[in-house]
């Protein structure tokens, strides 16, 4: 890089990077979408390369990529869900360790939870947005409940369902369904 040219130096590559990294600003300053902390975003995730895409749902642009996971292996996240109320979204991954949180207003993460191994694939949030229910679609079944304000799994269930896949709750908070991905 630069096509066909020299290449940069490293002052000139230190530059470009730095300038990436602090959000790419106009020569104002301005870093484009950073006056969307409080406006609605969506967010998707990359399973080939740990990334949560976060989208400006007006014009469809990408206005952000967030690394996630632990390590420098793939984890396969599967599955971003936003808190009801607003603050915080989640990410789970079907070959990670863990639960992360990050903040919707600046995207910094806000914490994580080791829920150990397993086939991570769904999550759930409480209405109240303290409480998770998380899916562990492996062929033996478990359902993790966990504690969002303190970030700690409360209880592990067996639930006899091959493969769950599929978590919801009911609007009273007091229901949870669970549908396997095999059977019916």
């Amino acid at each position: 890089m630069p096509y066909n040219a020299a290449p940069l130096s490293e002052a000139e590559y230190i530059t470009l990077k730095t300038w990436i990294e602090t959000g790419a600003p106009d020569k104002n300053g301005f870093v484009k979408f950073s006056d969307y902390q409080t406006k609605s975003k969506l967010y998707i995730t990359n399973r080939g390369c740990d990334v949560v895409t976060i989208l400006d749902p007006v014009t469809g642009l990408a206005m952000r990529y967030i690394d996630i996971g632990i390590g420098p292996e793939i984890e396969a996240p599967c599955m971003v869900k936003v808190s009801p109320d607003k603050l915080y979204w989640y990410v789970i991954f079907n070959q990670g360790t863990t639960i992360q949180k990050f903040r919707t207003s600046d995207n910094t993460k806000a914490g994580e939870i080791n829920i150990g191994q397993g086939f991570w694939s769904s999550l759930v949030i409480t209405g109240d947005s303290k409480k998770a229910f998380i899916a562990d679609a492996d062929v033996n079944g478990r359902i993790l409940y966990a504690d969002l304000e303190n970030m700690q799994v409360v209880t592990n269930y067996q639930t006899g369902l091959r493969y769950p896949f599929g978590l919801c709750l009911n609007n009273a908070n007091n229901r949870l369904y669970a549908a396997p991905q095999e059977g019916n």
